[in-house]
């Protein structure tokens, strides 16, 4: 049984816009709707609000390669203890976001809580590890600098989720307190991939679906399995790390899920101490639907919009 005869799916990158399609009747349902603009869904009684903690993780990779900034460990943890993660989720985004602090969001069960951030937020220990680095403000203009180059990083971002201009703001403006000068650069999400492949940026904003399967074996090795020859292209930061490689090569021939769990559990760590990204938060992602509809649900997998289960209100 067939409940319409068309669907019409349009896309609409800008979230504020998708808000206002869907208040004005244009669209009779919208997904992740920005949080600044829930309140206007909220105990309105024409539409219906489903929310679900995702598999999502909002990151920011960072490029380590030889000839970059953040090759040095002592400059990535002190970018990622530099930035008040707690107060951009909790405060910023009005608590839609969890904290970030590990690379499998919470909803999933691979450890979240057991895992141990080495680089929470320390603004003095972050200026410690810059001066430790070499890394100092000489000529007084609040920018720090090392053999005359400046302290400065280029923050890809893209703008169709409403989150990522709002953490990229935000971690230029803590990092700018110890002496970064973060520069963002906003592109089209159509060139995000290329980009992270090239890796032809500082730190590069990514919003993942960690685990399409609830299994997060194929994010862990395209972010950060060493890209041997090519044979990993997604991960275009240059991190590498032997025993990472070796747990990961462990994990793909291993079907016990049990040891599976401990292997992700024990690579997560690895990133941790590694310093290799910069884990901002994840997400409630939601769906607003017109009463006018029925039997619209948000999944948590968020491929699964559109289902058989969705029809005309009577």
């Amino acid at each position: 049984d067939v409940p319409f005869e068309t669907v019409e799916v349009d896309s609409i990158d800008d979230p504020n816009t998708r808000a206002l399609a869907l208040q004005s009747g244009d669209v009779d349902m919208a997904v992740n709707i920005a949080a600044g603009d829930m309140d206007v869904f909220r105990g309105n009684d024409k539409f219906e609000i489903k929310e679900i903690s995702s598999l999502r993780d909002v990151l920011a990779r960072l490029n380590q390669k030889p000839d970059h900034i953040l090759s040095d460990p002592k400059v990535r943890a002190a970018l990622i203890s530099g930035c008040d993660r707690e107060s951009y989720n909790q405060t910023l985004l009005r608590g839609t976001f969890i904290t970030g602090s590990a690379p499998v969001p919470p909803s999933l069960d691979y450890g979240f809580d057991q895992m141990k951030d080495p680089n929470s937020y320390n603004p003095e220990r972050a200026a410690k590890l810059l001066d430790e680095a070499g890394w100092k403000d000489e000529d007084g203009d609040g920018i720090r600098e090392k053999d005359g180059k400046k302290l400065q990083l280029h923050f890809v971002v893209y703008n169709s989720r409403a989150e990522l201009p709002i953490y990229a703001e935000a971690v230029q403006s803590d990092l700018k307190k110890l002496g970064f000068d973060i520069v963002i650069d906003t592109v089209d999400y159509n060139l995000l991939d290329n980009i992270g492949i090239k890796g032809e940026y500082d730190l590069l904003i990514s919003n993942i679906l960690t685990a399409n399967t609830g299994d997060p074996e194929l994010f862990m090795k395209g972010y950060w399995m060493t890209n041997t020859n090519g044979d990993n292209p997604q991960n275009g930061s240059g991190y590498s790390n032997p025993k990472y490689d070796e747990k990961m090569h462990q994990l793909s021939a291993e079907f016990d899920k049990g040891k599976r769990r401990q292997l992700i559990m024990e690579m997560e760590q690895i990133l941790l101490d590694d310093g290799a990204s910069l884990f901002l938060g994840y997400p409630q992602t939601n769906i607003v639907s017109s009463k006018k509809l029925t039997g619209v649900e948000m999944y948590p997998s968020d491929y699964y919009w559109i289902t058989n289960k969705i029809r005309p209100a009577k």
